[in-house]
């Protein structure tokens, strides 16, 4: 049944990719979750690096993965990738929390994806608002060039590491508003 649930996965749409530490013979090891509409694949590795994701969905995988930031992910397209924007929340966070340039950055950014979000809970059920919100979402996306541009440089090499790192994969921000059924996090997974 597994081998049957496996294959079930290039051919999905889209897909939820996360991955968390699980302690294995006395070691640290990798739960890796890749979730689609039809099906939800655990495996159990010792890595979580690219090679696994592209084991179980394909090296020519052409759906929308929805993901973290977690290096083992990048191999695939930003165009048809989706940043999990409640992990990048988490992000922010300890940014705020850090002091100096962290948490100036992290101030901007909390206000930037908190008003993003304020505007897709009232827009979800109505697809009149959810035009409305895509719009206003494409103009905050200025905004938040500036802050990533700002944080790049930062004295702070956290910020800047985070920044460069977040801005290299810009389109990922954004596939949600350009392709239907795709959310803007992964907590479906």
């Amino acid at each position: 049944m597994t081998a049957t649930l496996v294959a079930t996965l290039p051919k999905a749409p889209l897909l939820h990719a996360d991955e968390t530490r699980w302690p294995h013979d006395g070691r640290i090891w990798w739960m890796l979750m890749v979730r689609s509409a039809q099906a939800t694949v655990f495996l159990l590795s010792p890595s979580r690096g690219g090679r696994v994701i592209r084991e179980l969905i394909g090296a020519d995988y052409h759906g929308v993965v929805t993901s973290d930031r977690d290096a083992g992910s990048n191999w695939l397209d930003p165009a048809f990738r989706q940043l999990c924007w409640a992990y990048l929340a988490r992000n922010v966070e300890g940014l705020v929390n850090r002091g100096g340039d962290g948490t100036r950055t992290g101030v901007w950014a909390r206000g930037l994806y908190r008003s993003l979000f304020a505007d897709r809970s009232a827009s979800v059920e109505d697809r009149t608002s959810l035009r409305t919100y895509q719009r206003r979402t494409r103009q905050m996306q200025s905004g938040f060039g500036e802050l990533l541009t700002q944080g790049t440089l930062s004295a702070d090499l956290r910020v800047r590491r985070m920044c460069k790192g977040i801005d290299s994969l810009w389109p990922a921000l954004w596939t949600y508003l350009d392709v239907p059924g795709v959310e803007p996090t992964n907590n479906v997974a």
